[in-house]
């Protein structure tokens, strides 16, 4: 075949061979898009033009050198494997299909090959199907083909005549719903898409307190005091663009709006599992820029679900969760280093979050865990006790919350569970990823086992990680080390854990009561005392950052931090000198409303006489105790009591040279509460003053 037709489609690369002729990869020149060329087929012209989410699209039929053709829309996504889905996903994913089905017989058309093979999974794992326009048979059929796919990924088999229910959770509506698919005259694709639509809860509400769908379970968790604010908070970090040239700016700040976050999160970046990026990390900016985004993000959101969790009625069991969790989560992580992986940190989260179904549970419903709890101990396993029960299993539950806090697909993928079965050397990063989160979740419930116990997942998991049952043990070890050192970051009280007192017989009896007695935690309360030491480190943390090769803006952040923190502001600002106007303007900072106060505040530099004025010329570090004082109250400024009104605050001048290039600015609300001594004065001139030298280092192009 030649390299172009038409003079119009560049073939790329052939996609592989149909019943139909071959399919190619082209660029379109008439268009300048890539698309698929499906060359020798036949198609319906009907099929051109009907859009639909889970349709890829049919663009045109065309011939060329005596040959028909279909042009199709390139989509990204991967084939639809044969593996084991649970009820819920796959449940999703049938009312997807026969939604586009519904579509295409509306139209008049059949698919005619509804098949694994001829499904596409989109980059967010939804369905859509390929070759439209080519089908021959009846609607039914299509209907038919789709039942015997929902068998297929419910059960790994393929469905027989005279098959019976395929998983023994199913419900009996449910499995009436998938035995009428398979029958000689199914019902019609809206029909029975209705009929499941219905079955999953989206039509009819359900009765308060009876096992419910996805949104019933959220519903529960949002009428709690907490649950809102935590989705708040986690949704918020992961809004973050990746590709965001502020991304530091807003993590930081997503971060510093919770004190006791910091301490944490400081504390734990801080302890030996971090010890080989080297000195003390004083601040969440430096953080970043040492451990990464990712790292620094993933620990914030880990902490941030023990900050929430870890104070309850139910304590004991819901600590012995937490626990779990976060062992898993460190296992995880301690898989993905032995493996040489790159992506070790986010391995952490997928670790934590493989078990995030059974943690919401144990947290928001005690009651239906008290039950499934019964039920497993009566010989149920897991996953059907969690369906009975919830009305889903565990995994789906975490999942779909991990959708709703708005977490990457790569996370999302982690907490699916891998079907039985030998796990091969994975080949991707999502891969990876799922098998690390896998073992470990295989792994967590062996501590205190026999070892004999490990045999299966090396089995399993041996050739796809290359640990044998030695490395497995390894693995476990350095995890339970790494969560020994890392509970008071936690926030956990581990007192009385059975989880805990269990890992510890395995590292050594004789340690465990000392190690037990070291395990309380202390407050995160900050006294007066703690201003100049959070001063004098984040002055030390700088010094490090200035002899590196810094970023200036990373520095003026980690400067902003450390005042911020220290003194207590409620607000922290960087203001400069506008390139082309006679204005000093807030470029960033952090604390109350922070986003609303940086676009208003703008000093005009013509205006003489008032106090930013006078305290630029002058070159003077200036408190101004109570704006509204007889003192100094005509010499605040208009703009400043329209747009900010912060009714104390204190100017640090940034002159360089002759030239005084803007001001570090802090305030607080209350009138005369912003307390300084003479020591913490100093070391605030001294923050000051190292953000000259850096801006001096950068000027002169070292």
């Amino acid at each position: 075949m030649p390299t172009s037709l038409q003079n119009r489609f560049q073939l790329l690369r052939e996609l592989g061979t149909g019943s139909q002729g071959k399919v190619w990869l082209a660029h379109d020149s008439k268009t300048q898009r890539e698309v698929v060329l499906r060359v020798g087929a036949v198609g319906d012209i009907a099929a051109v033009g009907l859009k639909h989410a889970g349709l890829v699209p049919l663009l045109e039929c065309t011939r060329f050198d005596e040959q028909s053709a279909l042009v199709y829309k390139y989509e990204q996504g991967s084939r639809l494997s044969e593996q084991h889905f649970s009820i819920a996903l796959a449940v999703d994913l049938v009312i997807d299909l026969l939604d586009a089905l519904a579509v295409l017989h509306e139209a008049g058309l059949t698919h005619g090959h509804v098949t694994a093979h001829n499904i596409l999974l989109d980059t967010q794992q939804k369905p859509r199907l390929l070759d439209i326009g080519t089908g021959r048979g009846l609607a039914a059929d299509d209907v038919h083909a789709v039942g015997a796919l929902f068998y297929m990924i419910l059960t790994g088999q393929t469905a027989a005549p005279g098959a019976n229910q395929p998983r023994p959770e199913l419900d009996a509506a449910l499995d009436q719903l998938l035995m009428s698919a398979l029958q000689p005259r199914p019902p019609a694709a809206a029909a029975l898409r209705d009929a499941l639509r219905n079955w999953r809860g989206d039509s009819t509400p359900m009765a308060e307190g009876a096992p419910g769908t996805l949104e019933f379970l959220l519903r529960r968790m949002r009428h709690t005091s907490d649950f809102p604010a935590l989705s708040q908070a986690i949704g918020a970090i992961n809004k973050i663009n990746e590709g965001d040239a502020e991304r530091l700016q807003v993590l930081s700040g997503v971060i510093l709006n919770d004190f006791s976050l910091v301490n944490k999160l400081l504390r734990l970046v801080n302890s030996a599992s971090y010890g080989q990026f080297g000195g003390t990390i004083s601040t969440i900016s430096r953080a970043i820029v040492i451990l990464g985004f990712d790292a620094i993000r993933n620990l914030a959101i880990t902490l941030l679900l023990f900050e929430h969790m870890h104070n309850k009625a139910h304590a004991a069991q819901l600590r012995d969760a937490v626990l779990q969790a976060f062992f898993g989560g460190l296992l995880a992580r301690q898989i993905a280093l032995e493996c040489g992986a790159r992506d070790a940190e986010e391995s952490l989260i997928c670790g934590m979050f493989h078990h995030l179904g059974r943690l919401l549970t144990v947290y928001y419903f005690p009651e239906e865990q008290r039950e499934i709890t019964r039920r497993i101990q009566s010989g149920m396993s897991e996953e059907s006790a969690a369906i009975a029960v919830l009305g889903m299993s565990w995994d789906e539950l975490g999942i779909g919350v991990a959708r709703h806090w708005l977490f990457p697909e790569r996370i999302v993928n982690a907490m699916r569970p891998l079907p039985d079965g030998m796990m091969r050397e994975p080949a991707s990063t999502l891969e990876r990823l799922r098998v690390y989160a896998n073992l470990s979740a295989r792994l967590v419930p062996l501590v205190g086992a026999a070892p004999v116990k490990l045999n299966e997942p090396v089995r399993l998991f041996g050739t796809a990680t290359g640990l044998d049952f030695r490395g497995m043990q390894q693995v476990m070890k350095a995890a339970g080390a790494a969560l020994m050192e890392q509970l008071g970051a936690i926030g956990v009280d581990a007192h009385h854990s059975v989880f805990l007192q269990t890992l510890l017989r395995g590292e050594g009896a004789e340690q465990s009561a000392d190690v037990m007695d070291d395990l309380v935690l202390t407050s995160a309360t900050q006294t007066a005392g703690d201003a100049a030491a959070v001063l004098s480190a984040g002055v030390q943390d700088i010094t490090q950052a200035l002899v590196s090769n810094f970023a200036l803006n990373d520095v003026l952040r980690m400067i902003l931090e450390t005042m911020y923190r220290g003194i207590g502001f409620e607000r922290v600002l960087l203001c400069t000198r506008d390139a082309k106007k006679p204005m000093i303007l807030a470029r960033f900072g952090f604390g109350n409303d922070v986003n609303n106060v940086i676009p208003r505040f703008q000093m005009d530099t013509t205006q003489k006489g008032d106090v930013f004025q006078v305290t630029l010329e002058r070159n003077l570090d200036v408190l101004i105790d109570d704006i509204d004082a007889p003192s100094i109250a005509a010499r605040v400024p208009q703009w400043y009591r329209q747009q900010v009104a912060a009714a104390t605050f204190m100017l640090f001048p940034i002159k360089v040279g002759d030239r005084v290039l803007g001001f570090f600015y802090g305030d607080k609300t209350v009138p005369g509460s912003i307390t300084v001594g003479s020591n913490e004065l100093n070391l605030l001139k001294t923050l000051r003053n190292q953000a000259v030298l850096a801006i001096r280092t950068k000027q002169s192009g070292s």
